[in-house]
């Protein structure tokens, strides 16, 4: 037995992409240096972080992982045609191309992927070749030795973030950790296996789930506002030009049992027009269709693919309204957290610096509870087998 310190507390602020999680984990840095300087740490959802955490993957790992492809023709062609060696394993793991900018190819099947594949290598930039993509896709389609069954990609991947939550944690930091909303329970059932997997490191550190909740024209308006100083930086990979962060919001939040929402009401025709507003195929259609921009309607072929884009956004729109928990002959919904965080921050309503210090106040109450030590067994490592589904991805 040694005495040793409780270990630093971990906020997990969970919202959807653009509801403005990373500026709120930069005002929680901020007040500290001003304040206190609890030498707080912070890990965001984004492509940098996970290069930054996986740039360093132990040789085995890619070792154990490259074992289960090394005779395919088709990975050792590709092997070395992406910047990060993991990269190949992702992609085959999870049957699709991720791309930085959020852009997506399904590599699962052929005529799909034939279908999309000239329009992602152009919105990507020429990251990728398209001999490389269709070496991936008949990769991925063969999945050798059923590397994605037997590989535990997800295990591993999910572990490498929460070992360095683990370590800032014993080290003395408090870290708060952005998370985009995934799976039935919308992030939580992530905390919880991340408490499931500290306990077997004897890591015992308090945690805060803090929701962020966005309504959704706002968090339309912010999009376009994103997007927009994204297009004039240049920084075109902070674009957020697809629906995507509103079905992040439905993983989340839907209807009460007794109609008393208290994050408010949600309407029909708000989804309806956020789903036009980012439905980058056909969105662009339809308004160009309102405004008066179409070509002749005598021209059967055009008009009949404008009216099919419509019908297709209006198909999204109702997938939307059904992940929302909208029924039928329902025109708004009073809407709530669908899960049970510790907090829920309404934001705009409540000011960046306002959540910011509630987060930070909380974090430091944790911290000075700590200068009573605690008696523990001395840490040893455990092998774990908790259960893990694909929803782990970010």
């Amino acid at each position: 037995m040694k005495e040793i310190m409780p270990n630093a507390p971990v906020i997990f602020l969970i919202g959807p992409s653009t509801t403005g999680k990373t500026t709120i984990c930069q005002e929680v840095l901020q007040q500290d240096q001003n304040a206190d300087n609890l030498g707080f740490a912070t890990w965001g959802n984004d492509q940098q972080y996970w290069a930054e955490l996986e740039s360093d993957m132990p040789a085995k790992d890619i070792f154990y992982y490259r074992d289960f492809l090394k005779d395919d023709p088709n990975f050792l062609a590709i092997e070395h045609s992406f910047a990060n060696p993991r990269d190949v394993f992702q992609y085959v793991h999870y049957n699709e191309v991720l791309d930085q900018t959020g852009k997506i190819l399904k590599l699962d099947n052929e005529a799909e992927f034939n279908e999309g594949v000239d329009e992602f290598l152009a919105e990507t930039k020429g990251r990728y070749t398209k001999e490389t993509l269709q070496k991936l896709q008949t990769l991925a389609s063969t999945n050798p030795n059923n590397f994605r069954e037997e590989s535990n990609f997800a295990f591993r991947k999910l572990f490498r973030l929460f070992d360095h939550i683990i370590e800032k944690s014993q080290n003395n930091q408090p870290i708060i950790v952005d998370i985009i909303p995934f799976g039935d329970g919308g992030g939580i059932g992530y905390v919880d296996r991340f408490k499931e997997y500290a306990s077997t490191k004897n890591c015992e550190c308090p945690v805060n789930v803090a929701l962020l909740h966005v309504p959704l024209k706002e968090l339309s308006d912010r999009m376009t506002e994103r997007n927009k100083r994204a297009v004039e930086s240049g920084d075109h990979d902070d674009i957020r030009d697809t629906p995507g962060p509103f079905y992040q919001s439905a993983t989340i939040f839907g209807p009460t049992p007794n109609g008393e929402g208290s994050l408010g009401r949600l309407k029909q025709i708000e989804v309806y027009q956020a789903t036009e507003r980012f439905d980058t195929k056909n969105g662009i259609k339809i308004r160009n269709m309102r405004d008066g921009n179409t070509t002749n309607s005598d021209d059967e072929a055009a008009h009949r693919s404008e009216m099919q884009a419509v019908f297709a956004t209006i198909e999204e729109g109702k997938k939307l309204l059904n992940k929302f928990g909208f029924k039928d002959g329902e025109t708004s919904i009073a809407i709530d957290s669908k899960v049970v965080p510790d907090s829920i921050h309404k934001h705009p309503e409540g000011s960046t610096s306002a959540i910011a210090e509630l987060l930070y106040n909380w974090a430091k109450e944790k911290m000075a509870e700590r200068k009573t030590p605690a008696t523990s067994p001395s840490a040893t490592f455990v092998e774990t087998n908790l259960e893990i589904s694909d929803n782990s991805r970010t």
